[in-house]
């Protein structure tokens, strides 16, 4: 699927500081996965800020389970 041209990329580099590689490809995997579902042509910028945000609190949660395990393991 190809790139929308509303996409800022500026934008998403900002809101995804500090994630991994794996990271930002789960959220272009979802990303994409929301424009499937809309049945639109491209990926749009609404399809990667709608991903950010779904994956945002994953990461978090995941975060939280890791560092709780570490202090009572």
């Amino acid at each position: 699927m190809n790139l929308g041209e509303d996409v800022n990329l500026s934008e998403v580099a900002r809101l995804t500081e500090g994630k991994n590689g794996a990271d930002l490809r789960a959220i272009c995997m979802e990303a994409g996965m929301f424009a499937i579902r809309m049945e639109h042509d491209t990926v749009g910028h609404e399809d990667f800020m709608k991903a950010i945000d779904k994956l945002s609190v994953d990461f978090d949660q995941h975060h939280f389970h890791t560092t709780y395990g570490e202090m009572f393991a």
